[in-house]
């Protein structure tokens, strides 16, 4: 299901596939507002971690190694990726070639 990346759309959207007649056994949230959301919705609706669902957010949320048991997340290098980012666009504002930079 789809959310709008903010807290109260995890909230929601998780209540509402959890409260199906016959629920997911994983959610997948994609960014760490949605996480907070969804993993509060767990929560309010007593429902198990590891045991009813499992739990995979994205962005490597903060509050992961708070939560028991512990979530998986996945993580991105932002600062690496800005300076990807940076660097395709100064080559292409300068002519340079878009040769590949990172291996």
């Amino acid at each position: 299901m789809e959310g709008d990346f903010k807290e109260e759309s995890g909230y929601q959207v998780t209540k509402k596939i959890m409260g199906l007649s016959s629920p997911p056994t994983a959610i997948f949230s994609c960014n760490n507002l949605m996480s907070i959301g969804a993993l509060k919705a767990i929560l309010d609706m007593k429902i198990e971690l590891i045991k009813d669902v499992s739990f995979i957010g994205f962005d490597d949320i903060e509050i992961a190694t708070f939560v028991r048991p512990q979530i998986t997340t996945v993580s991105k290098p932002i600062r690496q990726l800005g300076e990807i980012a940076f660097q395709m666009l100064y080559d292409q504002i300068t002519n340079k070639s878009n040769e590949e930079k990172v291996k």
